[in-house]
């Protein structure tokens, strides 16, 4: 990997681009890393149409997280319900209705804050009654990575959304027979059971890494107490998360919401009373708030969100593959898409392996979403050398790029669009199946994009 590495830094600095026409030069970049590297390009003038270069371009890939253009764009043409959490009250009975909007922003702070103005408003009853959905989507995908479980999702995607439904955490060590674990801010009511037992070897051993011992399965929530099994080197000291589990879910939601108004009485219904009923809500962040989040920030729990309620349709099963269906119809009735038999949308935000996607359908995506959003879309993703995922990449090239990043084992990806010397193009470029790190494989996709803004 290392000659690779190098090899490619030789093959940058040394090549020259002058004097070549666009499909060679591109070319030539791919031939020096890999004769016979799987990638796949598409790129695309925005101004006149032209197709300016294709390789692969009708062949599917997995787009990794590039496959969250797909979910916001979907969301913006279709907007979701409203993501404010609610308290209704029901003056005749003197009871609270407490209904969560699916804000995956929600915090513990931010129910304080509704509690204490349902308060101020004297429409805090003798009971809160916490109205749950009925289900929602699972928290991992099928097919998805080993690394993608580790992703700390929270229990399910349902409306009920608070402090991202995980549990957070500092883990210290203090040698091989204890542990210290601290709740962050945030977790008030978790008390944690120190469940460490002593390895033979403990971290003795040089060849055995601290993530080795040390990681999420070495840890459980049972919806009341963290729990540590596992041995922890002494001066060893991180932050940790664990999401809710489904089944203890409730459980969860049900201690939030206790701790946040005291001594009151809370139960848990699944409706609400058929009578009108006033109502307060809170609002953490807007829609584009979250879209940014979404797309500049690659954050998986904020895209399951907005997926989640977009694609909620009562008289199907909920499920991934239903509301995957969903997605796709949505975009192809407001984007007027066609997508190839190469083409599955499997989940939202990527982390499926199931996913495939053509260069060109993404490609020809970007351009009706410019179409239709403008420069509203574009602003969204990350923008080259400045923020986001791309903070650190093109800081010096002369040129504005916008767009979102993708990475899984052996799996690279950029999508977005390019301006430069008064032109925009839209272009997608696909690698895969590359052994090793994909820090070598991410220059090849960086010079591309450079060479592509010379055009």
């Amino acid at each position: 990997m290392k000659k690779l590495r190098y090899f490619v830094a030789f093959v940058f600095s040394a090549f020259s681009v002058q004097g070549a026409d666009l499909s060679s030069q591109i070319q030539s970049l791919v031939d020096a890393v890999d004769p016979n590297l799987n990638i796949g390009i598409d790129i695309r003038s925005l101004r006149d149409g032209r197709i300016i270069f294709q390789k692969n371009a009708q062949r599917s890939y997995i787009p990794a997280s590039a496959q969250k253009i797909l979910t916001v764009a979907a969301a913006m043409a279709n907007p979701p319900a409203s993501f404010e959490t609610k308290i209704f009250y029901d003056a005749s009975e003197n009871v609270s209705y407490l209904v969560f909007g699916g804000d995956p922003l929600f915090n513990f702070k931010d129910l304080k804050a509704l509690i204490s103005q349902a308060k101020n408003k004297k429409m805090l009853g003798k009971e809160v009654h916490i109205v749950m959905s009925k289900g929602g989507l699972p928290p991992v995908p099928p097919g998805a990575t080993y690394e993608a479980t580790n992703y700390c999702h929270g229990a399910g995607f349902v409306s009920e959304m608070i402090n991202r439904n995980s549990v957070v955490f500092d883990l210290e060590g203090e040698g091989c027979s204890k542990a210290m674990v601290s709740l962050a801010s945030g977790q008030p009511i978790f008390p944690v059971k120190n469940g460490t037992y002593i390895r033979e070897k403990c971290f003795e051993a040089p060849e055995v890494g601290e993530w080795d011992q040390v990681q999420r399965t070495a840890l459980d929530f049972d919806g009341k107490m963290v729990l540590v099994n596992g041995c922890v080197p002494r001066g060893f000291k991180v932050k940790m998360c664990l999401p809710v589990k489904e089944e203890d879910h409730r459980k969860y939601i049900q201690g939030m919401v206790q701790k946040a108004i005291g001594s009151l009485s809370v139960k848990v219904v699944h409706s609400l009373p058929k009578s009108k009923l006033k109502a307060i809500s809170y609002k953490t962040g807007n829609f584009e708030k979250l879209a940014k989040i979404s797309l500049k920030n690659s954050d998986n729990l904020v895209t399951h969100s907005l997926f989640s309620a977009i694609t909620r349709k009562d008289e199907w099963p909920r499920n991934w593959h239903f509301a995957s269906k969903v997605l796709q119809g949505i975009l192809e009735k407001e984007f007027t898409m066609t997508f190839t038999d190469q083409d599955v949308l499997g989940d939202d935000a990527g982390l499926s392996m199931h996913n495939r996607l053509t260069p060109q359908t993404l490609t020809v995506l970007l351009g009706k979403i410019h179409n239709r959003f403008g420069e509203g879309y574009k602003k969204l993703l990350a923008e080259g050398g400045v923020d986001g995922t791309l903070q650190n990449r093109f800081k010096e090239c002369g040129m504005k790029v916008y767009a979102k990043t993708g990475s899984l084992a052996g799996i690279t990806t950029l999508a977005g669009y390019l301006e430069s010397g008064g032109n925009l193009y839209a272009f997608t470029i696909f690698v895969s199946g590359t052994p090793g790190q994909s820090k070598a494989y991410r220059k090849l996709v960086d010079r591309i994009v450079e060479v592509i803004s010379k055009a």
